[in-house]
This record gives structure tokens, sequence and C-alpha cells, in this order.
């Protein structure tokens, strides 16, 4: 096609959108719409370059109202071409993902708040080169996340320097831990050059171990920490100092240095606990706990169950392949206000469902839900002639044990509202996704 008639169906078809009457609205409004077609992606979710591209592109009138709203720009995405990072992908890598379009979007974003959003590659020095880039910038981070291939490369952007006293979100993630062949442990990189001077709100950790020494804890609400730690000496004393949290996840024990049990600390705003093994149900007191995800050892259960305090406002309990049954009830008999239950791979289910039947037992007589993941059905049915008003879900094996904790987190908020008494088979399970078969 000539250059001259291609020319011209460009030049008709900016005529005809800049004439649409869309573009007579204000400013402010395009704005605003821009801005709700935002939130059909997560923060860290790449095509949202392609959704800006295009509103910045359709005519002059949506270009102005693009690069007129800074917060538009505000989320910063890097994603390294290497292929680990897209080992589905076929084809060219993706060229959004540059130095340029971060500049593009640091400078268009001006002097509003911005979410870094950062997924590297195996080279230090592009890394580096990525951390000069966004230096001047880090004072406006209002959340940073970090994506690294392997644990050791944390320190090629580690710690994170200037004062970053907006800084209220840090994720730090390693899509894989320590090679085995390595002999020697690289000494963990602290997070920040000035701790004292960061307040967040949220962390999270994932095969991940940035040490948190000198870290300010006034804040922080929300600590994940998701690996196996072979030894943490401060993750005591670190949690312990958190007294504002509010939500706890650990995939994994805190291992004792001394091969003592953990002093007692008392955490007093914790109301959701996703913990793997009973270290920190001994250790820490949780006056307010409302949910607690609890996955425990084969041998670790007995005798030790009956032992815990009761929680007086618990009212969700997730149980992980916990594998004796009457320890099971002997933790429900001590917390009789639990509304919402769930049971994935759990042994004996048809005792724990003949318990929740008796009529000699005043078992969990506020219980409202029970979901339960386990080959081994029981007479759901029966149950359910004994408590016409609780609502039974029942699936195989495709419980809260096969999502990840955020996901976990969001379907348990989810749980329990405005469903219907009866029984009934799941489909699915996640947030949002809990399908039923009537």
């Amino acid at each position: 096609m000539p250059i001259t008639r291609r020319l011209a169906q460009h030049r008709a078809l900016t005529n005809h959108n800049r004439e649409a009457p869309v573009g007579n609205l204000p400013m402010e409004l395009l704005s605003e719409i821009f801005h709700m077609g935002l939130h059909e992606y997560r923060l860290d979710d790449h095509r949202v370059i392609e959704y800006l591209g295009a509103i910045s592109s359709t005519c002059s009138v949506w270009r102005d109202a693009a690069l007129g709203t800074p917060s538009l720009w505000q989320r910063i995405i890097y994603k390294d071409h290497s292929e680990d990072l897209y080992p589905k992908y076929k084809g060219p890598p993706i060229s959004r993902h540059t130095k340029d379009r971060l500049l593009t979007y640091l400078s268009r974003s001006k002097g509003c708040s911005i979410l870094l959003h950062l997924a590297f590659g195996t080279s230090p020095l592009r890394t580096q080169a990525i951390k000069r880039i966004l230096h001047p910038h880090l004072p406006r981070c209002l959340s940073i996340s970090l994506n690294f291939r392997f644990e050791y490369d944390v320190g090629n952007f580690l710690p994170l320097p200037g004062n970053l006293c907006r800084l209220t979100e840090f994720t730090c993630i390693a899509r894989r831990g320590y090679w085995h062949e390595l002999h020697t442990r690289i000494s963990p990189p602290p997070i920040f050059a000035e701790p004292e001077r960061v307040s967040l709100r949220k962390l999270i950790l994932n095969k991940s171990r940035p040490s948190v020494d000198g870290i300010n804890t006034q804040n922080l609400e929300d600590f994940w920490l998701i690996r196996k730690w072979d030894e943490w000496p401060e993750g005591t004393t670190f949690i312990s100092r958190c007294h504002s949290l509010t939500t706890l996840i650990m995939s994994d024990e805190i291992p004792s240095s001394t091969g003592q049990p953990l002093p007692s600390f008392t955490l007093p705003n914790l109301i959701y606990l996703d913990i793997f093994g009973l270290t920190m149900l001994t250790a820490a007191h949780t006056p307010n706990l409302q949910t607690l995800i609890l996955e425990v050892y084969d041998h670790e259960f007995a005798s030790a169950v009956i032992q815990l305090p009761s929680w007086p406002v618990l009212t969700t309990l997730c149980f992980n392949n916990a594998k004796d049954s009457e320890e099971i009830r002997s933790l429900l008999g001590l917390n009789p206000h639990i509304r919402r239950l769930m049971l994935t791979e759990c042994r004996g289910i048809q005792d724990i469902i003949q318990s929740l039947k008796a009529e000699d037992t005043a078992l969990l007589p506020s219980l409202r839900l029970l979901q339960v993941f386990d080959p081994d059905w029981g007479d759901y049915h029966s149950l359910f002639a004994h408590r016409p008003t609780l609502r039974i879900e029942y699936g195989l094996r495709c419980g809260p044990s096969y999502i990840g904790a955020d996901e976990l987190k969001a379907t348990v908020e989810e749980l329990g509202h405005d469903g219907e008494p009866g029984v009934f088979q799941l489909s699915d399970f996640g947030p949002g996704r809990c399908g039923v078969v009537g």
C-alpha cells in the first residue's frame, strides 16, 4: 500500500475517533473511566501495558487525558526476557519490558506514588542497571515486589537505599532456593539501607531470606514467611516485636537454634494465623484469633493439642493433613464458637461426622459451614438430618492444601456468606470460584 494512502487512512481514523461522542466527555470523567479499566488487572499483570498503550494512542483527546493523569502510570512493571520467566512462551521476547519504557512510565507518573513489580533473570548487570534507573524514584514507592530466579540473586538489588518513608508493602520472592552445589551460604543482605526510616504494614518473604534486623515493626500488620528455613536466629525475636500483626502466615516452623522451647510472647491483635506445626500455638498467646489454618506433622498431634488453650473468638478452623481424629475432636471441644470448619485429608472423617451428629454432645453448636476434602466421605445427609441449619460441602482432594496462601486467605474470607443449608458436592475451590453441584 502506498505510503500516502496509508497516511490518509490513518488521518481518517484519527478524525473519526476524535469526533466520537466519548471524546466530548470532560477530561476528569475520561480519567476516571480509564482508572476503572485498570481495576480489571492485577497489580503485577503486564497486560496493563497494552491497555495503557491503547487508551493513549486512540486519539488526541484520549492521549491528552491519559498523559494528564499521572496516577494511571504509577504501576512500574518490569519483567526480564530470560527464558525461565516465560517457560511456556513461544515467540520473540516481550519488547515492552524495556528500560526505555521504565523511564517513560516514571516520567509520566510525575510525583505521584508508584507501585514497583520487578522480575529479574540471571544477569546481575541488568539487575543493577534497573536499580540505578529506579534509585531516584524509590522514595515515591508505596509498594515494592521483587522476583528473583535464585535466592542468592537477591543481593544484586538489596539493600534498598534512601528514605523510603512512603513504603508500606514489601515482597521478595525467589523462584528457586540456593543451589545444592553451593557449600557456603551467602550472608543474607538487609532489605533496607536505612530500616529505621521505613514503617511497613505488609512484609512477604517467599523462598528468600533477606535480613529483617532493624526493621521497624510498629505498624506491621501482615507478615508472610513462605519457605523452609534452615535457621533463622532472629525469627522469634522479630515476630514477638510485631504487636500490630493481624495476619501471620508461615509455611514452616520457626527452628530453635538452641533446641529449647520458644519463649512465650503475645500477639494481641492477631486475627488470622496460617502455620505449619504447633510451635507457634504453644509459644504465642493470641487472645483475639478468629481464623486458624493448621497443618501438623504426622507424629506431632498426639498428646499435644489437648494442652492448647481455647480461643474465645475463634470462628474459622482449617485442618490440613491431621492424622489423629481424637485430637481434632478435643480441639473442637475447646472452641465451641467455631462457625466454619474445613478438613483436608484428615484421618477419621467418619469419626468426626459421628461426633457432630451425636445427640449426647453439644460439639460445635454454632457450626454453620462444614467443608470436607477427603476420599473417605462421611454420611453427610445423615448429619444434615441432625443439623438442618448446617451447610455441608464436600470434595475429593481439591482443598485448602492445594492452593497458595494468598488464595486460601481470600477464599476463607468469602466462606459462609448467604449460603443456604444443605449437602453440596464441590466442583472447584478457590477465591470467588467455590462452585457446587447440587
